[in-house]
């Protein structure tokens, strides 16, 4: 018996990286998409969906072992991600799931004498890398994040006109 509680404290702590997760957060923040974002879009889309999913097989797992699923809470430095585009956030979405990735593979690790909880972690696992390659190509194809608009003015904008006085 306490070797299961191990395992569905594992188990709990994959559902709460899962459901507290950066994209889980910018689902209900939702991040600003363009026109052109639209494989963005799609990504973000898909990742969420399948850690939806994820988190209920694992609920489920966890409460048919007679135990608690723990939801979790957002870790408050998801707080200052709110009306920031996709482009500028792609990148911490990698970083997100990399280090889920590498979570995932030690829980794999533990639940080795769990053979349903072995199968479905490595399956979350799975689609954890799926998801991080599709990710990272499209960060890849995304211009570094700028504070500064590469659009040019026109010449009689009115920040052309207020930079032109005070010269």
């Amino acid at each position: 018996m306490p070797a299961n509680m191990d395992n569905t404290a594992i188990l709990n702590q994959v559902l709460i990286m899962l459901n507290r997760s950066f994209a889980m957060y910018l689902h209900y923040a939702m991040p600003y998409f363009t026109q052109g974002d639209e494989q963005l879009r799609a990504a973000f889309e898909n990742l969420v969906a399948d850690q939806k999913s994820y988190v209920d097989k694992l609920g489920e797992m966890i409460i048919d072992r007679e135990t608690r699923a723990e939801m979790g809470q957002f870790p408050m430095q998801y707080t200052d991600c709110h009306d920031l585009s996709i482009q500028y956030l792609i990148r911490e979405l990698v970083r997100d799931q990399e280090r889920d990735v590498r979570a995932f593979t030690r829980a794999v690790e533990f639940l080795r004498r769990d053979p349903a909880a072995l199968a479905l972690v490595e399956e979350i696992l799975g689609n954890a890398q799926g998801h991080l390659e599709t990710l990272s190509s499209l960060a890849k194809q995304q211009r570094p994040p700028s504070m500064i608009s590469t659009n040019p003015l026109p010449n009689d904008s009115p920040a052309t006109i207020r930079m032109s006085a005070a010269v």
